[in-house]
């Protein structure tokens, strides 16, 4: 299980490739393949389009995105909110199940304050009738 590779090739001719983790989501990388083709047609078109051979065109800005788009969830909202909303779950359950734990003691000591109340009023029944 080496990582993914994710290609599009866009209807004007260009085509992009990423390779990822195996764990990366396939949304992100495809995002990611979406903004760096609008960033090179907005640079380069015009450049590239009628030629027949294979020219070098300088693109800095890529390594802007690949940079990006290292951490998901910085670089796409839609996966920060869901990392986001998982912690948040995470805490609620620990919540309810903290609230559980302590229904569970609070049942015991009203099973022990009953204990002790049938206790006291044997206790009181038996001594006022020695008396």
């Amino acid at each position: 299980n080496l990582g993914m590779c994710h290609v599009y090739v866009h209807p004007c001719g260009l085509a992009a490739t990423v390779l990822t983790d195996p764990e990366y989501p396939m949304r992100v990388a495809f995002s990611l393949i979406s903004d760096v083709l609008r960033a090179f047609q907005e640079k380069n078109g015009g450049k590239w389009e009628n030629l027949d051979q294979d020219l070098a065109l300088p693109f800095p800005e890529g390594d802007v995105f690949l940079t990006k788009f290292q951490n998901p969830s910085e670089a796409d909202k839609l996966t920060k909110v869901q990392k986001d909303l998982d912690e948040v779950k995470d805490v609620v359950l620990k919540s309810m199940d903290d609230l559980l734990k302590r229904g569970e003691t609070l049942d015991s000591l009203m099973q022990k304050s009953n204990d002790l109340s049938a206790t006291s009023l044997q206790f009181y029944r038996t001594h006022t009738h020695h008396t």
